[in-house]
């Protein structure tokens, strides 16, 4: 195992010896740029802090992907891998059920959970393999960027039925996909070596992460079921229809449609809100008739809180 070695401290934070020296080097800039601390803007929905010759593609470093798990010998103590996590909405709403959590997120961990680098997948990795040995009792949660996947932005990213990969010619768009990629392989991962698990993966309706390749092959491998809802209907400004995929025999506390019922239930909260004067805006209709976001769009992404204890509350019901 010359690639990464793993040491466990007191705290169970993961620290890895990474080989390349180029690896290293970029660690010492980040320390010395103080960005191990976060130094991504909160509006960044797709962001690294490693230059892209420094990126890791877990797809095509399986095998070393597969030993680290074999060889993986720290302690499982965790209920919950929430990746992806930037408000932490969902590792805060588990933890206070009473579990024990951990999440991954490039702004709240800087460089360490940069899932684009080496280290930042490891550490994903690892806290994946924390996941407690007892059926039923320890899950992932992840909501990789969706920005270079969903309907605002095909004209960027130029993704269709024939092509999910998009326009790779563009660095955001090799960005998302790798980002996307590495997360399959971690999922793989984790139902391969941790199959008494369950996990749960967040996308928009539109979002064309799940027909990549990639996602594909884990969906039929694993036998993954996708559970359509709206995350308007549990308190978002939005409708945002979304897609929840996962391992989960039950759905009821997620699965929603937006009826006539529940669209009137919604408009009405909404335009209460308008009335008030504390509805955001997060889209505007362009002089050429387009739509296009604004600053407030990003913040749609934190789910609302009634959201991520309907996860919780799916999770304990289907496990």
């Amino acid at each position: 195992w010359p690639q990464v070695a793993l040491q466990k401290t007191n705290s169970q934070q993961p620290s890895y010896a990474m080989a390349p020296k180029s690896a290293k080097k970029y660690q010492r800039q980040a320390k010395s740029q103080k960005c191990l601390k976060p130094a991504v803007k909160d509006e960044d929905d797709i962001a690294t802090l490693v230059p892209e010759e420094s990126w890791y593609n877990a797809a095509e470093n399986w095998n070393e992907v597969r030993a680290f798990c074999k060889s993986w010998n720290g302690t499982q103590d965790l209920n919950l891998a929430s990746l992806f996590d930037h408000s932490q909405v969902v590792k805060k709403t588990w933890e206070a059920a009473g579990y024990k959590c951990e999440n991954l997120d490039i702004k709240t961990g800087g460089l360490k959970h940069d899932f684009l680098s080496k280290d930042g997948f490891y550490t994903g990795l690892d806290m994946l393999m924390r996941l407690k040995d007892i059926p039923g009792e320890a899950a992932s949660v992840s909501a990789p960027p969706c920005s270079n996947m969903g309907f605002m932005s095909s004209s960027v990213h130029l993704r269709h039925e024939f092509g999910p990969e998009g326009n790779t010619k563009l660095k955001s768009v090799r960005m998302s996909n790798l980002i996307s990629s590495n997360l399959a392989v971690a999922l793989k991962a984790q139902l391969k070596f941790r199959p008494w698990t369950d996990a749960m993966v967040e996308q928009p309706k539109g979002s064309w992460m799940y027909k990549r390749t990639v996602f594909e092959d884990i969906i039929k491998g694993f036998k993954l079921r996708k559970t359509l809802t709206y995350q308007g209907l549990f308190g978002g400004d939005l409708e945002k229809p979304t897609h929840i995929l996962h391992t989960l025999a039950d759905d009821k506390h997620v699965a929603r449609r937006m009826t006539k019922v529940n669209k009137a239930m919604f408009r009405k909260r909404i335009d209460k809100k308008v009335n008030a004067g504390t509805m955001k805006e997060y889209y505007k209709v362009t002089s050429n008739g387009g739509v296009q976001g604004t600053k407030h769009l990003q913040s749609s992404a934190t789910y609302p809180k009634r959201f991520a204890s309907a996860l919780l509350k799916m999770w304990k019901a289907g496990r």
